[in-house]
Formats: C-alpha cells, sequence, structure tokens
C-alpha cells in the first residue's frame, strides 16, 4: 500500500531553549557478573528455521534469567554487541538492568544496577543503552529526579548525574563519534517533547512541540546533526530537521491500532544512506509504514508492510469477558480452557548496513495454550476481580520477518523457530543494529513460560 503526501513546515516546532546544567563527572563502579543470568546458545536447524541448508541465522543465543528480561536495547560492536535488557521479579518489584555482551572470545551478563544503585535506579522512567565508535558502553537512566549519564573511558567509569528539570520518559539518544550528544524525553506533565543537547557534561534543553506525545525519537546524520521525530495522540507524526524545521507528516499516517503500543523508528540518509531526508516508520493498525522522501520531489511516499492480523481464537472452555465484579465469578465457573494466539509483535526496528541496504524486522506468532484458571484480585485504589490464566501446556512458532527494502517492492526473509510454549500477549520488543553487512537482533521468541530473550546474527549476504 502506497499513500503521498506531507504538511508544511509549522508551528509544532516553536520552542524555548533554557540554560544549561553541568553535572560533574564522577568514579562509578563496573558492572559485576550476574549471577542469575546466562547466554546458552539456542539450536537452530537450518531446514526448520531457514528452509535451506545455508542459513543466514549463523549465531543464535538466549538471554536466560530468573524472570524474563524485558525492555531490549541493542547496540553493534567491532565482533559483535551489547544488549541491555530489564528484569522484574514480579508486580511491585525493582526492576534491575542487565547488559549483555557477545563477542567473538566470549559472552557475559553484567548487572550494573547492582554493582552501584548510584549509577542506575532499580525503579526506572527509561534507561536507554549505545555503544560509541570504539566500542565504548554508554547508559541513561532517568528516574525521578533524576537524568543519570554512565560511561566507559579508558580509566573506568564515569558518572553524572543532574537532578531537574527534566522530569519525563526518555525517548532515546544519540552519539557523535564517542560521545553522547542528544536525548529526547517528554515531560510527564502534559508529555511535551524535548530535545536535549550534551556539550562536555552540559545538557541543553529545548521543548520541541506541543503536548499528548508518547513516543520521540532523535538520530543523528552522516555530519553528526540532530533529526528528531515524534508521535502525538490523536495519531499526529512530526519531523524535526538539524535547521529546526518542522513537517507534519500525519496525513500519512492513517489509522493506529489502538490495542499496540506505539513504536516509532527514524534513519537520517533515506533507503541507500545518501538522501538529503531521512526514513521514519511506525507502526499503524494494518502493518509498518515506512515514510521516505525523494530529494527530487517534495511529496512524502509511505509504503505499509503489511503483516499478520491479530487473532484470538478460544478453543474451548474459555471465559468471554476480561474481568468482573468482585461479587461474580469471572472464570464463569470454568477451570480449564484452550486458546489460540495469533498476530505480529509490537515491536519492530529499521538499519541500515555498511554497504547500504535497509531491512525492517518484526516477528509473527502463531501459537495454541491450555491454561488452569483462577479467580484473582487486582491491586490499585480501586481493586477488582478479574480470572487469572496460567499456563499448563503450549505450543507454537515464532517467525522474525526481516524485509529489505529499497527495490519496487520489499522483499521478505522468513525465519520459523519453535516457541517451546504459547502466547497471550503481541506486545513483545524487537530491537535491531548493523555490523557491517550482518544484522544483530533481539526480541522474545519464546512462550510466555520462558524468561529469556534471543540474540540472533544474520548475515544480510544470503537474504533474499
Amino acid at each position: 500500500m502506497m499513500a503521498s503526501g506531507g504538511g508544511a513546515s509549522g508551528a509544532a516546532g516553536a520552542a524555548g531553549i533554557s540554560g544549561a546544567a553541568c553535572p560533574i563527572e564522577t568514579s562509578a563502579a563496573a558492572p559485576t557478573l550476574s549471577t542469575d543470568c546466562e547466554t546458552p546458545a539456542r539450536a537452530v536447524d537450518p531446514i526448520f528455521t531457514c528452509g535451506r541448508a545455508d542459513c543466514a541465522v549463523t549465531k543464535a543465543l538466549d538471554l536466560a534469567c530468573g524472570t524474563l528480561p524485558v525492555k531490549p536495547w541493542i547496540s553493534a560492536t567491532a565482533d559483535g554487541a551489547v544488549l541491555m535488557a530489564k528484569t522484574v521479579a514480579g508486580p511491585g518489584s525493582a526492576a534491575l538492568v542487565r547488559l549483555m555482551t557477545v563477542a567473538a572470545m566470549e559472552n557475559r551478563v553484567e548487572d550494573p544496577s547492582l554493582s552501584d544503585p548510584k549509577t542506575l535506579s532499580f525503579v526506572t522512567l527509561g534507561s536507554q543503552m549505545t555503544t560509541s565508535a570504539s566500542g565504548a558502553t554508554w547508559l541513561v537512566d532517568r528516574s525521578a529526579p533524576s537524568l543519570t549519564v554512565v560511561h566507559e573511558t579508558d580509566a573506568g567509569w564515569v558518572r553524572a548525574r543532574s537532578d531537574s528539570p527534566y522530569d519525563g520518559e526518555l525517548g532515546s539518544v544519540s552519539l557523535v563519534g564517542d560521545e553522547l550528544r542528544y536525548l529526547t524525553y517528554a515531560t510527564e506533565d502534559g508529555h511535551v517533547p524535548h530535545l536535549l543537547t550534551r556539550a562536555g557534561s552540559c545538557l541543553t534543553d529545548q521543548v520541541l512541540g506541543a503536548p499528548n506525545t508518547f513516543s520521540t525519537v532523535v538520530k543523528t546524520d552522516g555530519a553528526g546533526q540532530p533529526w528528531v521525530t515524534w508521535l502525538t495522540n490523536p495519531a499526529a507524526l512530526y519531523l524535526r530537521s538539524p535547521g529546526g524545521d518542522v513537517e507534519d507528516l500525519s496525513a500519512l499516517v492513517g489509522a493506529l491500532d489502538s490495542s499496540r503500543s506505539p513504536r516509532l523508528r527514524l534513519l537520517p540518509g533515506g533507503l541507500d544512506g545518501t538522501a538529503a531526508f531521512p526514513i521514519v516508520a511506525l507502526n499503524v493498525a494494518n502493518g509498518i509504514a515506512v515514510l521516505s522522501r525523494n530529494e527530487a520531489e517534495p511529496v512524502w511516499q509511505s509504503v505499509v508492510l503489511p503483516f499478520a492480523t491479530d487473532t484470538f481464537a478460544p478453543v474451548a472452555g474459555c471465559p468471554t469477558e476480561a474481568s468482573y465484579d468482585c461479587s461474580d465469578d469471572p472464570c464463569a465457573g470454568m477451570t480449564t480452557c484452550a486458546a489460540q494466539r495469533s498476530g505480529a509483535s509490537s515491536g519492530f526496528d529499521l538499519v541500515r548496513t555498511q554497504s547500504g541496504a535497509t531491512f525492517v524486522a518484526w516477528v509473527e506468532f502463531a501459537a495454541e495454550g491450555t491454561y488452569a484458571l483462577q479467580k484473582a484480585l487486582t491491586s490499585g485504589e480501586l481493586p477488582g476481580c478479574f480470572c487469572g490464566w496460567s499456563e499448563t501446556s503450549g505450543t507454537g512458532t515464532a517467525e522474525l520477518v526481516v524485509a529489505r527494502l529499497g527495490g519496487s517492492a520489499p522483499v521478505l526473509g522468513r525465519f520459523r523457530f519453535d516457541m517451546r510454549g504459547a502466547i497471550l500477549s503481541l506486545d513483545r520488543d524487537v530491537v535491531m543494529a548493523a555490523r557491517g553487512d550482518t544484522l544483530v537482533i533481539a526480541g522474545q521468541l519464546s512462550g510466555d513460560n520462558v524468561p529469556a530473550l534471543t540474540y540472533l546474527e544474520v548475515d544480510t549476504a544470503l537474504l533474499p
């Protein structure tokens, strides 16, 4: 599906710049090796996964912890990658940050939040991770009322903390060379989008646009200049150039899927890395919308990559409603049920390889499980009751879809994995980075009862 359009620069970009805050960098403890996470190899059958003997999946590992690692961020390094994720023991428990490093000679998992509580907060409103051109890891954490930047140096780890006025959830971070330069966030009060510019350890804050923003992304182009995009509620999409001009791309968005968490991606350089305008991508009701603009034409184009339809089908004996008043039985007298779930992940990612090829990746699931049903209580100010589902058995497949962009139509590669269980929710993240012409990808490719993220390396020379 293709559409065209695009709006002119508008008042959405009117902004004010506040004075710089310059926190002092101090030494920080290095992360310690994790005692409850490991990185076992995940078996890959080339015929089952790739449909051919020369499989494009060249490495597969699981990040397996005591509880499921979620909210992943990934960054490529010279010979591997660094993956950041969080684990939460249960409702009301603190979130712990985990760092999985994949290298040619060894793999390891470290816990920066356990080695030094001042490095990363235990309950975060947003944590980001990236690696520099030289391979140093940068961690950025936002937890009221502080913004903390932690990174590796030749002399060890250092930390700088600002206590105000950054009162919102982080959107994304971007490096220039070996230094963190740009960050985005949306305020807690009104969800107003902001851009932070970092020089040395000093941060300058700039308002980007109107309230009700729920996703912000910043990426730098080949000249080290920031492009920023943000999505507001209702579906309004804006793009800000390094010069400060703002375009309203809302006409190209179409309907969002209210059942999915919105994901937004930005890639300067267009489809081949040489264009004057970036690619903007987001998940919409019927797929992933990829927006691009030819330098010679003042019109943006939108191509939608369709994905599997979200379906939930009770097979036998499942409650028809999600929750009830506590005076009723939310399970309607049922003790077991079976259900099928299929569809695409909410998460996707967008990258370009060293040779200039651009790829989008997401996951499509098909699973069936049987469940034990039991009345359970909700927490909060207004407690209620619901029917709790506990998986007793399940099977399914997770199919990683990698779409090559740039031709007359996207070309898809598909890679199938045994999920070792079933799923109820499709709200799962997929993250991707490029190391040369190899894609490094992380996502939850297992059932709900398997507490693991899967790390993959994909050779793009073997993709369609």
